[in-house]
């Protein structure tokens, strides 16, 4: 609860710092217009991203299917449990 308090605090504090900024910068708008084949290239890392994910996904279910994990990969014994006894 207490990280979910100090979180809503960093957003909210966040976009409070952003007003004047915001402000500002509609003042002295010196952006440039969004290239021609901006959503091409936004659809292409979208979708790189996904081709990613999905690869990743099939070698961790192919890793569990086949049993292909080391006592060296699992995490750590906790000091309070009932290995140590």
């Amino acid at each position: 609860m207490k990280r979910l308090t100090r979180l809503t605090a960093m957003v909210a504090g966040g976009a409070y710092a952003l007003v004047p900024a915001l402000a500002i910068a509609q003042e002295h708008d010196r952006s440039l217009d969004a290239a021609g084949d901006f959503w091409t290239v936004g659809f292409y890392a979208v979708l790189g991203v996904g081709a990613l994910l999905l690869l990743s996904s099939i070698a961790y279910l192919y890793r569990n299917e086949r049993g292909l994990s080391w006592d060296f990969q699992k995490p750590d014994a906790d000091a309070h449990s009932e290995a140590h006894d």
